[in-house]
């Protein structure tokens, strides 16, 4: 169950298998009508950090060296064909809730997604690999780069092939291994 802001059950969404997939099947879009979202995993709050990285964000980053598109765990396939969109090779790694909840210190555990990256890197010599790293705050309809403070905050703009973006302020290059 999902809680509204009050912290009472909004009775608009409901998880039917915890176990394997959760689907929250009674939000209603148009007119009575139902759309079911398929998410990956819902772990409760009182999940530790550690769990969440190795039962969610783990894959997510590792299939990134793969080509494996991670945004499957929030992906919408509504064309019939059964296949995700091959053009994109983002991960994406996502926290969302109210303030105060604990967004921040869970995605403190990133750290051990890169370790884990870099692992795979020095494991695996006979590819080379480029990562691009972004670390965005998204807070009162503002966007904030973690990694560039100096930069105020990034507009967005709107692509209608890839969805919302922002303008980095800058891309640095660096060799590390």
């Amino acid at each position: 169950m999902l809680l509204g802001k009050d912290g009472r059950n909004t009775g608009n969404t409901s998880i039917k298998d915890d176990t394997e997939n959760a689907v929250d099947n009674s939000r209603r879009w148009n007119q009575g009508s139902r759309r079911e979202i398929l998410v990956h995993k819902v772990f409760d709050p009182s999940c530790s950090t550690l769990k969440v990285y190795e039962e969610g964000a783990k894959n997510v980053a590792l299939s990134a060296l793969t080509g494996i598109n991670g945004n499957y765990y929030y992906y919408y396939d509504d064309d019939d064909n059964g296949g995700g969109d091959d053009e994109f090779d983002e991960e994406t790694i996502f926290a969302y809730g109210q303030s105060s909840s604990g967004k921040t210190y869970t995605m403190r555990g990133i750290t051990r997604a890169v370790t884990d990256i870099f692992e795979h890197i020095k494991n695996t010599q006979e590819r080379a690999f480029v990562l691009k790293v972004s670390a965005l705050e998204i807070y009162n309809e503002s966007v904030i780069d973690l990694l560039n403070r100096e930069s105020g905050h990034l507009r967005l703009l709107d692509d209608p092939e890839r969805g919302s973006l922002w303008k980095a302020s800058e891309e640095v290059v660096r060799n590390f291994i």
